[in-house]
């Protein structure tokens, strides 16, 4: 989509620079004939936007408007991009400065006057929903809904832009490929710079894996470049990939075996590699890996599958202190603290049914706790597994449990679940049905919050920007994508989060396909690390 913004330059106006005469000799004085003028001396646009620059000509006096016959010519750098007297600049996908000279000639006595003016372009793509979805053909496309917040001393809020589709086509001048499986926002440690968020990207069920930039989602590495020397293990294909600001895991979905790979470079993506020689804690095989709360955390939590065949769920440790190797991170067994209950760490043993979803909460910095949920399909049956536990030391192979509670679902045909961040909330839907439930307190059941009243909800992702110093200051909201390939964003209603507003703050009515999956990219990793505690 573009977005067009017009400026017409006034006689008022302060010139950009000295406009001056070009004899031939570059000694360039005060302009006493031709004047050209513009409104300010800088424009600032976002990406795959319009400006049209239309000069305001005079000649000697203001009043006077005879002008005598002139030619036009537009440059920017040294190629000349118009002769036009109006000039139409877009911007593409990337964050700079543009410097755009003009040049008026006088055809009688070839007499030069130049002017330039500046175009800042910035990227409306650092913090949003980004949503992967897929067409009727099986082609994967990714999009955005920028967002911006107004801070307001406790009532901050989320303003969203417009729909930008296929900003992966447009930023590779490329497809994303077909059959979309997920998308993930990755930080780097960056505890004293903003280093925007890059989006992993998994395609082509698995085989087709991708880095983005985080400022304009162009591509900036393959996972497969990432092996060291492209060497990759047979056949390879991605279930899922997990990341920390130090580490990345993935698994591969033939062999159940798993890789790891340490960014060598403190404030980088993309230093350290896989080794496909290298697999982690062979020849232990891994059903899937999940992000335990936000990387800047040390755990990450994964099911293992052990010598008899049973799905564990363990630790894997992933820390600034771990050594600098492919081989990165560190095996945790759960564990329980004296007078804390030994059936919690029953609770990780032997998992039976399928993990079909998981989500985390806001760590508690100062008590060095984080909560999670995996929702689990067992047959007909829906489990709800609630875990507290805390962070471990960096000679510790293993971690504490706190808490941990299975909660039998009572409804059934769940597809997904998430959390809300910064309560004790769980959002679980069906695909018509949105229930709300509390892990402070089980003994209350499951509460029904929305019906969709016949449309089919395909997926649902809840806002989670984390508001300065760990306050509640912006309303949460769920974004709900439906199959007729529209999305609604509703607010969860105060003082307890428990209720959905039943109109929603806006629709948006493009048809993005089949929605795979949306995230709301945070943008900086300032959100994740909260030195006040």
């Amino acid at each position: 989509m573009n977005f067009k913004k017009i400026f017409i330059f006034s006689l008022i106006s302060l010139l950009i620079t000295s406009c001056f005469k070009d004899e031939g000799n570059y000694e360039y004085g005060e302009l006493n004939e031709i004047k050209v003028n513009f409104e300010k001396t800088t424009f600032s646009i976002l990406y795959n936007e319009e400006l049209k620059l239309v000069p305001e000509v005079k000649y000697g006096d203001e009043k006077n408007d005879n002008i005598p016959e002139v030619t036009y010519t537009w440059m920017i750098g040294s190629k000349v991009v118009s002769l036009e007297k109006e000039f139409v600049y877009k911007s593409g996908y990337e964050v700079k400065k543009e410097y755009i000279q003009l040049v008026v000639e006088e055809v009688n006595t070839k007499e030069k006057y130049t002017t330039m003016v500046e175009v800042e372009i910035s990227s409306p793509l650092t913090t949003g929903l980004v949503i992967l979805s897929e067409n009727a053909t099986g082609e994967a496309g990714l999009h955005m809904i920028p967002s911006t917040i107004e801070r307001g001393g406790g009532n901050d809020t989320i303003i969203y832009g417009n729909e930008m589709l296929n900003v992966y086509k447009n930023a590779n001048e490329q497809t994303l490929g077909m059959n979309p499986v997920s998308i993930r926002e990755h930080y780097g440690y960056d505890p004293y710079e903003y280093m925007y968020g890059e989006i992993t990207v998994i395609t082509e069920n698995g085989k087709r894996i991708e880095e983005l930039n985080g400022l304009s989602l162009k591509k900036e590495t393959s996972l497969y470049q990432e092996f060291l020397g492209e060497k990759i293990p047979t056949d390879f294909s991605a279930t899922e990939v997990v990341h920390t600001s130090w580490d990345s895991y993935v698994i591969d979905r033939n062999t159940n075996l798993m890789y790891a790979r340490r960014n060598s470079n403190t404030t980088a993506y993309h230093t350290g590699y896989f080794d496909s020689e290298f697999v982690f804690n062979a020849p232990v095989k891994y059903i899937g890996i999940y992000s335990a709360y936000f990387p800047s955390g040390d755990v990450i939590l994964a099911l293992e599958e052990d010598a008899d065949g049973k799905n564990n769920i363990v630790g894997i440790k992933s820390e600034a202190a771990s050594p600098t190797a492919a081989n990165s991170g560190m095996r945790l067994e759960p564990q329980v603290k004296v007078g804390v209950s030994l059936d919690f760490k029953e609770h990780f043993k032997d998992i039976k049914g399928e993990i079909i979803a998981s989500d985390y909460f806001k760590r508690d910095v100062k008590e060095g706790e984080t909560k999670h949920c995996f929702l689990i399909k067992n047959g007909s049956k829906y489990i709800l597994h609630y875990i507290n536990f805390e962070g471990t030391a960096d000679d510790r192979d293993y971690f504490y449990i706190l808490d941990s509670k299975k909660i039998n679902l009572p409804m059934s045909d769940v597809i997904g679940m998430v959390t809300n961040k910064m309560t004790d909330k769980v959002y679980l839907w069906t695909k018509n049905s949105i229930y709300v439930i509390s892990t402070d307190d089980t003994t209350k059941p499951a509460k029904l919050i929305y019906t969709t009243s016949g449309r089919e909800l395909v997926t649902v992702a809840e806002q989670t920007d984390i508001p300065y110093f760990g306050e509640i200051s912006i309303d949460a909201q769920l974004v709900l994508a439906f199959s007729d390939g529209s999305i609604e964003i509703h607010e969860l209603l105060r003082p307890d989060f428990d209720k959905l507003a039943e109109n929603p703050v806006v629709k948006f009515k493009e048809n993005y396909g089949k929605v795979k999956q949306i995230i709301y990219k945070l943008g900086d990793s300032y959100y994740y690390y909260d030195y006040n505690n």
